[in-house]
Order: C-alpha cells, then structure tokens, then sequence
C-alpha cells in the first residue's frame, strides 16, 4: 500500500449513507411497483417510513456535525469561540428558520 493508510469511514456517515441507500431502493422499488400496478394505496405507506427513516437520519447525523464544528472551534480559537458560537446561533438567519418553523 506504499506506506499509506486507508482512513476507516465514520460510523454515522457509513448509517447516513445505508439509510439514503434504503431510500433509493425503497423509491425506486414504489414507482416500479406503482408503474405496474397503477395503484398506490399500500405503497404510499412504505415510501413515507423510508422518508421519515431517512429525515431522523438525517437530523442526528446534522447535530452530531454541529456538535464536532463546536468542539473544533473551540480548539482552533480557544476563549474567542464561545462568541463565535454565541454569534452563530443568535444570527437572524437562526432566528427567520425558528420563526418559520414554529408558524408550521
């Protein structure tokens, strides 16, 4: 291998990418089956559990990321990040999401 070492994947980004693989199939799998039968009364069901699945996935490995940027911020600028943070989360942006999410 010439002295290289192959990096091992991380465990949540190896479930991320399995759950977005279940998805495909599972979606793929539905507009076949709907194609063929032209009904889709069972599939609805099955597609919108993959999608849930794929959505919680998707929400932890999202923290999971936020959390390691925090922690390396904290690493990289010490003292200065916790403002860093404090600005981040206290931005509008932060704040239009929250608002548009909590009108829904």
């Amino acid at each position: 291998m010439n002295g290289k070492h192959l990096k091992k994947p991380e465990y949540s980004k190896v479930i991320s990418s399995i759950a977005i693989a279940f998805w495909l199939f599972v979606n793929a799998f539905g507009m076949f089956m709907i194609a063929i039968t032209l009904d889709m009364s069972q599939l609805m069901y099955i597609i919108g559990s993959a999608d849930a699945v794929v959505a919680v996935v998707y929400a932890v490995y999202s923290h999971k990321a936020k959390a390691e940027n925090m922690i390396k911020l904290r690493r990289q600028y010490g003292s200065d990040a916790d403002a860093i943070i404090n600005n981040y989360t206290q931005s509008s942006f932060v704040d239009d999401m929250e608002a548009a999410t909590l009108k829904f």
